[in-house]
């Protein structure tokens, strides 16, 4: 029997800083499964049981990974501005793109956005929800 954990089963985007922290959530887990075991035969069910304890939460939090990825690197940008300055005719535009006006539009959300991102990522850890 083999047991497959961390990176090696559930590879992170860096964005989140969860590939360390999903080892580390596997490593416990898997102690806690093959803890209770007195005998081989057991091994293969208890394997099955990290399995169906990890796959929900590692698959989220990849897929939270992969979304901040995406966002950091094609969505966001510093927002755009405008601002009038005395003496001149018409207001200044600054970062005016697609990326700055998405992410002003949004600015008002985003800390609701993170604030359920980051309870989910630091509360799921005992991984009590399986499949």
């Amino acid at each position: 029997n083999v047991a497959l954990l961390g990176d090696s089963i559930h590879a992170q985007m860096p964005n989140l800083g969860q590939g360390a922290c999903q080892a580390i959530e596997d490593a416990f887990v898997i102690a806690q499964e093959l803890e209770g075991a007195k005998y081989r035969s057991e091994v293969r069910k208890k394997l099955d049981r990290y399995v169906q304890r990890r796959l929900i939460r590692s698959a989220a939090v990849q897929g939270l990974s992969r979304f901040a990825s995406d966002i950091i690197i094609r969505g966001f940008d510093t927002p755009t501005k405008i601002t009038w300055e005395e003496g001149k005719l018409g207001p200044r535009f600054e970062n005016f793109n697609y990326a700055g006006i998405v992410t002003r539009i949004l600015q008002p959300i985003l800390p609701l956005f993170f604030t359920v991102q980051f309870n989910f990522l630091y509360d799921g850890w005992k991984n009590e929800v399986d499949i």
